[in-house]
């Protein structure tokens, strides 16, 4: 596993079920993971955002954001389905370039790649991911996720037939999505390019009806997205640790 991948132990926020591709387990497992011999290693935290809160927080400079980054040759739009496969070729190298230097990252070839961005587009509406482009370059993005754990969690044995089918052909509306990764060019960072993905992507959630967002993982390591994400009015609701131990 990497810190592409879904990991971590859950060690604080037992009260809320996971969000959308996020792990869960039960308090003891860490006391197992301790007996074992294995060490703590790093803290990955999530943060719950109101919708509105978030929208507000840049309602007023967005528009003169966007405006400058137009000036300067950079503009704001969703993803194109039509030509996906380019569009995530493109994503891909924004992606491992932008996380190059975070804790932990590995960069993902092109064929690990195009699976994840396979499983993406079946859950997503186009508004769910975000970039930015400076003529033809991708410059940065913003994916989020419905969470379609509102709707899995009424399924509880797993089965469709005979009745959990309709949960899936009319689902109730969810309330909740996750923010699941941001990424800039380091060059292109500092501009307002994330400041206008957060204030499209919190008017697009207030359209369809979602409440709260979810953002995980942010890196115990990352100071500056923490402080971010506090100044944003996040509340932090989960700790997830990253434990090893030596081999040989």
């Amino acid at each position: 596993f990497t810190t592409n991948d879904s990991v971590g132990l859950l060690v604080e926020g037992f009260d809320r079920p996971p969000v959308v591709e996020m792990p869960y387990n039960k308090p003891y497992y860490e006391r197992i993971v301790q007996q074992a011999g294995l060490q703590p290693i790093t803290d990955l935290y999530a943060y719950r955002f109101s919708t509105v809160e978030l929208g507000a927080a840049f309602a007023k400079k967005a528009a003169l954001l966007e405006e400058r980054l137009a000036q300067n040759g950079i503009h704001i739009r969703p993803i194109n389905f039509k030509v996906y496969k380019a569009e995530m070729e493109r994503f891909r190298e924004v992606y491992n370039r932008s996380n190059a230097d975070n804790w932990g990252f590995v960069p993902l070839s092109r064929e690990e790649f195009l699976f994840l961005a396979d499983d993406l587009r079946k859950i997503v509406a186009p508004e769910n991911v975000l970039l930015a482009y400076k003529g033809e370059q991708l410059v940065g993005f913003l994916v989020t996720l419905p969470d379609i754990n509102q709707i899995l969690i009424k399924i509880r044995n797993g089965r469709l037939l005979p009745f959990a089918w309709r949960h899936l052909i009319r689902p109730e509306k969810m309330e909740g999505a996750r923010l699941l990764i941001l990424g800039v060019l380091p060059e292109y960072r500092n501009l307002g390019i994330d400041a206008c993905f957060y204030q499209r992507c919190s008017r697009f959630f207030q359209e369809t009806g979602i409440q709260w967002a979810e953002a995980c993982y942010v890196l115990q390591e990352n100071a500056m997205m923490n402080r971010i994400i506090q100044h944003l009015k996040g509340v932090r609701t989960k700790t997830y640790r990253l434990y090893g131990c030596a081999v040989g």
